[in-house]
């Protein structure tokens, strides 16, 4: 099922928190929109979603602990297109992700898979570079590398996989040579 809120601030004209929660994509869209175009609009975790929310609501955060995230106000008020991070990673079990620049990597450790993709050339993501690009996936793998080397293992672990198909939505049919994942609980 799908949510959406929207958040006023007074610094921010007609600022809209888009929160899109479906059982396999947990993300959060900020978007400030002007007369007739979008400013800025970014895509972020939702557990990082807390320092922009805090920043809205005029709210201090905790100071005896280390805060993952980034408000991204002046960004929403900026006339200049920015981004916040020139690098966002995501990681569900098996399943790993992360964009760097316009580049999106995606594997599933278990089946062995890997996608990377141009974004900005292929929005759509239809065609599959790991063969075609070795050193962006040098690259990528390497910025997978070093963030999976810096976090803690999870405390408890997933108990189920299950399939996943890629590319097919409810009610599709499912056809022999279908692409899948297992995603984890």
């Amino acid at each position: 099922s799908s949510s959406a809120a929207a958040i006023s601030y007074s610094g921010l004209r007609s600022a809209q928190l888009l929160s899109l929660l479906t059982p396999s994509v947990h993300s959060l869209s900020i978007m400030q929109p002007t007369e007739s175009k979008l400013r800025q609009a970014f895509t972020l975790s939702c557990a990082k979603a807390g320092v922009t929310i805090a920043a809205a609501a005029k709210s201090s955060l905790p100071d005896d602990r280390e805060i993952d995230g980034i408000n991204l106000l002046p960004f929403l008020k900026s006339d200049t297109p920015q981004k916040p991070h020139q690098t966002l990673f995501w990681r569900s079990g098996n399943h790993q992700a992360v964009l760097h620049d316009d580049w999106k990597y995606l594997v599933s450790i278990n089946e062995n898979k890997k996608w990377l993709f141009n974004t900005a050339a292929d929005p759509l993501e239809q065609n599959n570079l790991v063969e075609n690009s070795p050193q962006q996936l040098q690259l990528v793998e390497g910025l997978l590398a070093d963030f999976n080397d810096a976090q803690q293992e999870p405390l408890f672990p997933s108990s189920t996989l299950m399939p996943i198909l890629i590319d097919k939505y409810d009610g599709q049919k499912i056809e022999e040579n279908d692409e899948y994942i297992y995603w984890s609980n």
